[in-house]
């Protein structure tokens, strides 16, 4: 950041705009958190860093930080119209707007600590260099806003205050304002405030960028280019025309300039890339970028903007982009400042030249088959070892492989072939945060990322991540417009990509020699069932239930199965028409919220009174989701294990009766821990067949936020059912307490014999306790009978060595500890259902929290691993 704000300093237009990028989400939040709607937020932003821009020569690069806060401070009140009741719409729970509601009605010194410290996250010692104030004065406004917050929103304890402003923290977070960068661009005409009288002036951007080219590609071009114009001489000629931002007009110094920096680029890309100049000269992007320097650099187009040499500039920018090679457009991107459709324009032309490139690669190696065969490593074709570079290859090899970084490519061995393919290397594009900032970035770069995705012998993406990679083109498919250029490039892709996860072809069949689909298959197409958007799922259920029902032989529906049926499911998905084609597709939720503090329980205990005696089902139809937790909240109080069960969906996880209530332990009740359930009417969401709400609990106590909300499950009828899952927790701190005294009983008797049927009706957390004392004891034994199956296969001195590579508390440490298992997340994904034994230990006014893993065996709940996260 500071070396960004430097280059600011010394007159980059560019850089000030990143820099301000790097603030513009918490400056434009911090706005809306001090009373400005969101309609004002983007004028509010823009007169703060307007402001901020005028003073920019005097300020030291380790005081900008404060000074901008100082700036944003004092631009509040000429925006501040205290936000309306339909601008607050921006927050999602009605939590969050009432807490907003009284922040506004603090006093403005109030409020902006309160801002900085909470929101900000600003110490109470920097809000007060930043308001000029004592750090006491910070602490006592802070604590006078909380004050009046706690009356104001009806709360008992300032505690309760302070989980409500970590809630609307999240909430603000979430906000997204705003920003009119296009008016940004007026800046530049301040730009002579920082070129001071005798200050020497920075290399204009055209003599940067033609410096770093010839560094990177080790030429010498000076005869094309003029050595005072690669050495930024101060010549007058060239000084005025291409870095005086006062000139107003386009010179034609800075038109053979920027004439001239093109050659250059082009000139030297062939050999950068690694390839001949005749295979360059035939790249469609050449053509093209050639194409537009007649345009952007002919007479007529340096007559029309000849008056606007600043947007000239840009548009050189934009040309030198085209014909730069895929690494140097990398580099060059931050600079170049581009904006909406011009970013899109920038990845189609990335995604030309390294298709390209792909297919010029490809003829290469095509040519040189017999002399790539020899590389092999463990009998097979070695990319790694072609990569090393550490033998005698053919001179066109060696070349490409020199070309490698400026392609922008990398090399991988051909999945059913012998031979070698290429693929993009996507990595600095994902760590360039400029690029990054662009919400239609992430679409392009993780399809790009995997092309090509097949050829004439099938796919090229192993089958076990092509999931992940089928999930992407989907989103965003359905989130682009029918007619744009990736909506038409990728939807083929989509198409086929798909056809041949499902249906394979003779070099890579998808049934096995006894017509059994093969396990990789199955894997990959639960998860497209679990983790992607309608379509696919819309699909893959039916052929799923089908398979799994033939022991994966047979399904008419995978037989009925045509090319164009995804096509239609993602038409349907996108004109708004296929959830409702879906199991419990046609569920509403509405939004819901109660307090638990002032909650009347009558309704609930009517709920259960009438439930607990018949368990119908149809006494739940149309009970709201909050009603439904309650009810299983209310039924752990009475430790009625029965009817939690049957409030239990039918899922496949749902154990027996006679388990559940064997290993079932009663939970603290809501009424202790919640201040307040909530829901949102856009909570539901959907996994493979199933639709799920998931209630979001306020606790009391920050130390008890681990604990989980029931999640719903959407059943027939218009009814909630909740999902299965366990989760047991205990308060360690009483060493007397119930739970050690039975861990401490159930140790004692078990490590005597080891006998498996005491631990029958032992509860997850209960081992994991049992564990914990074992290894306090140093009883090792022990440990490995209460481990997974092979944990106790391996010989008891490597237990005991890897026991001495782990960071795990003894028992008598523990503060806390609890255990809890999501079962949605298993089902289709997973063969063996884990959980995690979450424990934590208090030292010295601080704690420590670990997660130890445990699986569900045969015989019961085990500890799975050595390894605590």
């Amino acid at each position: 950041m500071e070396e960004l704000f430097q280059r600011a300093q010394s007159g980059s237009r560019d850089a000030f705009i990143e820099w301000c990028w790097k603030y513009q989400a918490k400056i434009g939040q911090f706005g809306f958190q001090n009373g400005i709607p969101p309609a004002l937020s983007g004028n509010y932003q823009l007169a703060v860093f307007q402001e901020f821009y005028q003073g920019l020569p005097g300020i030291k690069p380790n005081e900008a930080d404060n000074r901008l806060w100082q700036t944003a401070i004092s631009k509040l009140a000429a925006f501040n119209e205290k936000t309306k009741d339909a601008e607050m719409a921006v927050l999602r729970f009605e939590e969050d707007r009432q807490t907003h509601a009284a922040i506004q009605a603090l006093a403005e010194p109030q409020r902006v600590a309160l801002a900085l410290v909470s929101f900000i996250k600003k110490s109470s010692e920097e809000a007060a260099r930043i308001t000029e104030k004592t750090e006491q004065q910070i602490n006592d406004q802070l604590a006078d806003a909380k004050a009046e917050l706690t009356l104001a929103l009806g709360m008992e304890k300032e505690g309760q205050t302070e989980k409500r402003l970590e809630f609307a923290a999240k909430s603000y977070a979430r906000i997204s304002l705003p920003f009119p960068e296009d008016k940004l661009f007026s800046l530049e005409e301040q730009r002579e405030e920082l070129l001071a009288p005798g200050k020497p002036r920075a290399m204009d951007k055209a003599g940067k960028r033609t410096a770093v080219l010839l560094a990177a590609a080790g030429l010498f071009i000076s005869g094309v280019i003029g050595a005072s114009f690669l050495l930024n001489d101060p010549n007058p000629n060239i000084a005025s025309s291409t870095d005086d931002n006062t000139a107003e007009t386009t010179t034609k110094e800075m038109v053979k300039n920027w004439q001239a920096e093109y050659d250059a680029i082009r000139e030297s890309s062939p050999e950068r890339l690694g390839i001949d100049s005749k295979t360059y000269e035939k790249f469609a992007y050449v053509k093209e970028a050639d194409a537009a320097k007649k345009r952007v650099l002919g007479k007529e187009a340096i007559k029309k903007m000849e008056n606007d040499p600043k947007k000239m500039e840009h548009e050189v920018d934009k040309l030198l982009l085209k014909i730069e090679t895929p690494k140097g457009m990398e580099l060059k991107f931050p600079d170049a400042f581009l904006a909406g459709e011009e970013v899109e324009a920038f990845l189609d032309n990335y995604k030309l030249k390294t298709t390209e490139l792909i297919e010029a690669d490809a003829e290469i190696f095509e040519r040189h088959a017999s002399a790539l065969s020899q590389i092999r490593f463990n009998g097979e074709m070695s990319a790694e070892k072609l990569l090393a570079n550490n033998d005698e290859f053919p001179e066109e090899i060696e070349r490409l492989l020199g070309g490698l970084r400026e392609q922008s490519l990398t090399i991988l061995k051909h999945p059913s072939e012998d031979r070698f393919i290429m693929r993009r290397n996507m990595e600095t594009f994902y760590a360039n945060d400029v690029l990054n900032s662009y919400l239609l970035s992430t679409n392009h770069f993780n399809l790009m990322m995997n092309e090509p995705y097949f050829d004439e012998q099938g796919l090229l993406v192993p089958i076990e991540g092509l999931s992940h990679s089928l999930m992407m083109m989907e989103e965003a498919l359905l989130f682009e417009e029918r007619s744009s250029e990736l909506y038409e490039d990728y939807l083929p892709i989509f198409m086929q990509s798909f056809w041949l996860a499902l249906k394979g072809n003779e070099n890579q069949p998808v049934f096995d020699q006894k017509g059994v689909v093969k396990p990789e298959y199955r894997r990959t197409w639960k998860e497209l069932a679990m983790q992607t958007k309608n379509p696919m799922i819309y699909l893959l259920l039916p052929i799923l239930d089908e398979m799994e029902a033939s022991g994966w032989t047979a399904s008419k529906s995978y037989d009925q199965l045509a090319y164009k049926d995804l096509l239609t499911a993602l038409e349907l998905e996108k004109d708004g028409a296929l959830a409702e084609k879906l199991p419990y597709g046609n569920f509403v939720v509405e939004a819901d919220r109660v307090d638990m503090n002032h909650f009347d329980s009558a309704t609930i205990d009517q709920l259960y009174d009438s439930f607990s005696k018949t368990y119908d089902l149809k006494l739940l139809e149309g009970v709201p989701p909050l009603q439904i937790v309650l009810l299983f909240d209310y039924a752990n109080g009475l430790e009625d294990a029965e009817t939690m069960w049957h409030l239990l969906a039918e899922e496949e996880e749902k154990p027996e009766l006679e388990e559940y209530k064997a290993i079932w332990r009663k939970m603290p009740a809501l009424k202790e821990e919640a201040g307040f359930l909530e829901i949102a009417e856009d909570s539901p969401y959907r996994i493979g067949a199933n639709v799920y709400v998931e209630p979001m609990i306020g606790f009391k106590d920050e130390q008890r936020m681990w604990r989980q909300a029931q999640t719903l499950v959407a059943s027939d009828n218009d009814t909630w059912l909740v999902r299965t899952q366990l989760y047991e927790g205990y308060d360690l701190a009483d060493k007397e307490a119930p739970f050690v005294k039975k861990v401490e009983s159930l140790y004692e008797k078990f490590s005597a014999w080891h006998n498996e049927a005491l631990l029958n009706r032992v509860s997850p957390a209960e081992i994991g306790g049992m564990y914990l004392l074992a290894r306090e004891k140093g009883d090792t034994q022990t440990m490995m009978a209460l481990s997974e199956g092979s944990e106790q296969e391996q010989a008891l001195v490597a237990f005991e060595t890897s026991q001495l590579e782990t960071v795990f508390p003894y028992f008598k440490e523990l503060s806390s500890l609890n255990f809890s298992v999501d079962y949605s997340y298993y089902g289709y994904m997973e063969d063996r259902i884990r959980g995690g034994l979450n424990v934590e230990v208090a030292r010295d006014g601080s704690s420590e929290g670990y997660t130890i893993n445990m699986v569900k065996t045969e015989k019961g709940w085990r500890m799975e691993d050595l390894i605590p996260y």
